[in-house]
């Protein structure tokens, strides 16, 4: 939000505007308060899960990347995709019952995040 800066599958966008951040983060907080099928979650800050990013594709696929790759694939990128049903089955129930209810914020507090994230881009509007 401060930076504008995007990580992920994005290393190649340019630096956001501080407008174009604002109406990202409100996208986002509309989806996560209006759309049942959006499901947004933050870690807890004392959790120690962040070493690994995992991508769920319900009922398709689970993706495993080392935290903050820079997706350069003629380099030395690694991504695990598993698409065994039961491991994806024995996943899904693990993240539900293990990884949601004790890992990350609860929802108020996720839409609490996002608030004060859009509250700074508007203090921030004209720089």
């Amino acid at each position: 939000v401060r930076t504008g800066r995007l990580s992920d599958q994005f290393w190649g966008f340019r630096t956001l505007t501080v407008r174009e951040r604002l109406r990202t983060l409100q996208t986002m907080l509309h989806q996560h308060m209006e759309n049942p099928y959006y499901k947004l979650h933050f870690l807890k800050d004392e959790d120690s899960m962040r070493d690994d990013e995992i991508i769920c594709y319900d009922g398709a696929g689970l993706s495993i990347i080392k935290a903050g790759t820079n997706y350069d694939l003629s380099a030395a990128h690694s991504e695990i995709m598993v698409t065994q049903p039961e491991f994806l089955r024995i996943y899904r129930n693990f993240f539900l019952h293990s990884i949601l209810p004790y890992n990350v914020q609860p929802e108020y507090k996720t839409r609490k995040i996002l608030m004060e994230m859009i509250e700074y881009c508007q203090t921030h509007m004209d720089e």
